[in-house]
């Protein structure tokens, strides 16, 4: 039986792929990632004069990726339209899923001239402009982080550049690799987010721990780090070996190929499960989950450990705290930060407090 886990479901239950909260709470928690701290957004964002011009910035970002979500959920309903009855991977005329865009891109506008041509470059530009983002980002996060301590300080910034090109060609190659076993985990979507689930909720909870509760210390951040790392890794790992053992199934929805114009026997896809016993239901939860359960674990053990390991005679840094959340602070410290109310004031204030660190 083909379950009901259609996207209009308000079915709580964590293990359903796709529904109305797993795009609500772990689709949100994602995008609060991309959008706040990933660093390639921040990279982009310092690259402009002023903080006008960042707002501005990330306006006409929602804007467009409004568009192009919109656009995108119109193409993929109109394809499950155009081919309810006539599915290009179960009658063989594709060989993966991934390949249907492209099919109906071919079928629907092949016949006007430029338009496939115009097609494959767009998806070719994003798709670089993407892969060489993250390579610098890796790049320069590896060198910084990992290398630059074990290099003389009087290195020059030519034998920089070239340790920096070395390891974008490694990190590229090992790319290309992971290529060729994404296929065993679902499709590039579901292995991709997943992956990202490991790292992201754990990002977003330190920096919530940080950004939002004055009780929150280097110890809690550290064990609550450590906590969602792990969590999230063996949620999403053991998601992933189940997957490639064919012992957790996926449940698209229902298509055939009564409508192809061609002789074949009648072909109704459901894909009931027939194999050995399930997995538990941590290892099922929906991969739309990953960043947000991660986040959670991270601010629960890291408040927890705050604190009991909290100092009687601490003094919080009003400094550090997002203006939204001030009022958590104690009364004591609120006049202090009374300055700590407009974007601009707060951007200078935080500088400073890195700089003093």
């Amino acid at each position: 039986m083909y379950p009901k886990n259609v996207v209009h479901s308000f079915n709580i239950d964590p293990t359903i792929r796709d529904n109305f909260w797993t795009y609500a709470l772990g689709s949100t928690a994602m995008w609060m990632v991309d959008v706040s701290i990933n660093q390639g957004t921040l990279q982009r964002l310092n690259a402009v004069p002023t903080f006008a011009h960042a707002k501005m910035v990330m306006l006409i970002f929602f804007v467009i990726s409004v568009t192009v979500k919109v656009l995108a959920i119109i193409t993929g309903i109109s394809m499950y339209a155009r081919y309810a009855d006539c599915d290009p991977l179960l009658s063989g005329k594709v060989a993966h899923s991934d390949q249907v865009v492209p099919y109906y891109v071919m079928d629907v506008g092949g016949s006007i001239l430029g338009l496939p041509g115009l097609f494959i470059a767009g998806v070719f530009a994003a798709a670089l402009s993407t892969l060489s983002t993250n390579l610098l980002n890796l790049s320069t996060t590896i060198y910084t982080d990992l290398l630059s301590g074990f290099v003389s300080k009087s290195i020059s910034e030519r034998n920089v550049s070239y340790i920096l090109k070395l390891i974008v060609a490694v990190v590229g190659i090992v790319d290309c690799g992971l290529v060729l076993i994404v296929g065993k985990f679902g499709g590039i979507l579901q292995f991709g987010i997943s992956l990202l689930g490991i790292t992201y909720g754990t990002l977003l909870g330190l920096f919530t721990l940080g950004m939002v509760f004055p009780i929150a210390n280097k110890q809690g951040a550290l064990c609550g780090g450590i906590a969602g790392i792990i969590f999230s890794s063996c949620m999403v790992l053991g998601n992933l070996w189940y997957k490639f053992h064919g012992t957790l199934p996926d449940y698209p929805k229902p298509v055939s190929t009564r409508g192809c114009n061609f002789t074949t026997p009648l072909l109704i896809e459901t894909r009931n499960y027939h194999g050995g016993e399930m997995p538990v239901a941590f290892f099922r939860i929906s991969f739309w989950y990953y960043p947000f359960y991660g986040c959670l674990v991270v601010l629960v053990v890291g408040l927890f450990v705050s604190f009991v390991t909290r100092k009687p005679n601490s003094t919080p840094r009003p400094e550090l705290i997002s203006p939204m959340f001030q009022f958590l602070l104690p009364q004591k410290h609120l006049q202090r930060s009374a300055s700590y109310r407009r974007s601009e004031v707060a951007l200078k204030i935080t500088a400073h407090a890195t700089e003093d660190q």
